[in-house]
């Protein structure tokens, strides 16, 4: 016999009448158990539903790279193995190839106060105080902006590279057959 699941609120009427479901119906219910609920999350998705474009939900790509920077500024600071500082050359050619003025602006819409996020627990950044900032609305225009047009920068291309070869000078790289 071919059963199909009831709806819940459906098994829910049938209940309050007392009536017995049909044959056909399975009782099959999925609740989630939030064990470590934060309301910061549904504070989010609040605010997320009200914007005017999902382009300005925070960017995973432009978040993790704000991330990659402190934790790399943190642990040269330390003195941790394999970050040593680098030298005026390589940070002019970074400043250079990686911070154009929209990129920046971009980065400012994500985070207006610098690294103040280092200072807040667990979903605060995101949950209370990016929902609720006006800081960062003159940089709305760039992120939209920004965030239409993503494309893969050198940092994506060095995981590729190996994969690559030139074809000839004038060529661009191709994919090694």
């Amino acid at each position: 016999m071919l059963t199909v699941p009831a709806d819940y609120l459906e098994q829910q009427a049938y209940e309050s009448l007392g009536i017995d479901m049909p044959y056909y119906f399975t009782r099959t219910n999925i609740f989630s158990n939030y064990y470590d609920y934060s309301d910061k999350v549904q504070k989010y998705q609040d605010w997320s539903n009200n914007l005017e474009s999902e382009l300005l939900m925070p960017n995973f790509y432009v978040v993790s790279e704000h991330f990659r920077k402190a934790y790399a500024e943190t642990a040269m600071e330390d003195g941790l193995p394999g970050f040593s500082p680098i030298t005026v050359v390589e940070a002019a050619t970074r400043e250079q190839i990686n911070y154009s003025p929209n990129r920046r602006k971009t980065d400012n819409y994500h985070f207006p106060l610098g690294y103040y996020w280092k200072d807040l627990g667990q979903d605060q950044y995101f949950g209370e105080f990016f929902t609720e900032t006006n800081k960062n609305s003159e940089f709305q225009q760039a992120a939209l902006n920004s965030m239409q047009n993503i494309v893969f920068d050198q940092h994506y291309f060095a995981y590729v590279k190996d994969d690559l070869r030139r074809k000839s000078a004038e060529e661009p790289f191709v994919e090694k057959v």
